[in-house]
């Protein structure tokens, strides 16, 4: 088999993959940005909930009392597509507002307690709920105390599902990997060739046994050297086995 087919084969195979896993990152990074911005956005308007609310409990006013708080909540929601529903809950996890009316009054699902009772501290708490992604954290009074929760409910469309970049990434990228692959064919080929023509040189110089020395080329320039080793090593076992033969023969 000629040396250029295989070098071929290696050198496109090799830029395939460095190719793929250049498109693959592409994606991820794309991805990683994306969420991150998701979650600075969440993260911004929730922080910016929590703190009204912080300032009008600061004013002495109970958490049940804040009537202001409906309207803020309602703005809030109308301003942000994705969002469906805000609330904020008593420390028992009773809805006290809601942009969803029918949420008043009643106690958070089960899975949202978990979730608050399993969250980090000081960092919000999430769980995914009948479709829906829900983000919270805690309402604290001037003394440290935690006064309340106030929870986002969010569509579960803006989780970004992994992957999702990598189809268009692709297919903007398929012209310029095609490029480097034939490149890297048009190279392999080139460079085979070149490496075949080496190896068929020293299997001339191996049957003839001429010595003749290839000029730039140390392989070539070493192969007397080489021959004139292995002929030395091959008639010093020919020597030692007629010597135990007759060893043998005498025994």
């Amino acid at each position: 088999m000629s040396v250029s087919r295989p070098v071929s084969l290696i050198a496109v195979t090799t830029t395939v993959v460095a190719l793929i896993l250049s498109v693959t990152t592409m994606a991820r990074v794309l991805e990683r940005g994306e969420v991150s911005l998701r979650d600075a956005q969440i993260g911004f308007v929730l922080a910016d909930l929590d703190q009204t609310i912080e300032r009008n409990l600061s004013l002495g006013l109970p958490l049940n009392e804040l009537q202001p708080i409906e309207r803020i909540l309602e703005q809030t929601v109308a301003n942000n597509s994705g969002l469906h529903a805000i609330e904020v809950l008593g420390p028992d996890g009773t809805a006290l507002y809601s942009t969803d009316r029918g949420a008043l009054g009643e106690p958070i699902p089960p899975a949202w307690q978990e979730a608050i009772n399993e969250r980090l501290p000081g960092r919000p708490w999430r769980v995914e709920y009948l479709e829906t992604v829900v983000i919270g954290t805690s309402i604290e009074n001037d003394f440290g105390m935690t006064a309340g929760w106030i929870t986002m409910i969010l569509d579960s469309s803006v989780e970004p599902k992994p992957g999702h970049h990598l189809p268009g990434i692709a297919l903007r990228a398929a012209p310029y990997v095609v490029l480097g692959i034939a490149a890297a064919l048009v190279l392999a080929i080139v460079l085979g060739g070149r490496i075949g023509h080496h190896f068929r040189q020293l299997a001339r110089r191996l049957d003839s046994q001429d010595g003749v020395t290839g000029p730039g080329d140390p392989a070539i320039r070493g192969l007397p050297q080489a021959i004139a080793t292995s002929n030395r090593a091959k008639q010093e076992i020919d020597a030692t086995v007629d010597t135990l033969r007759r060893i043998d023969s005498e025994i």
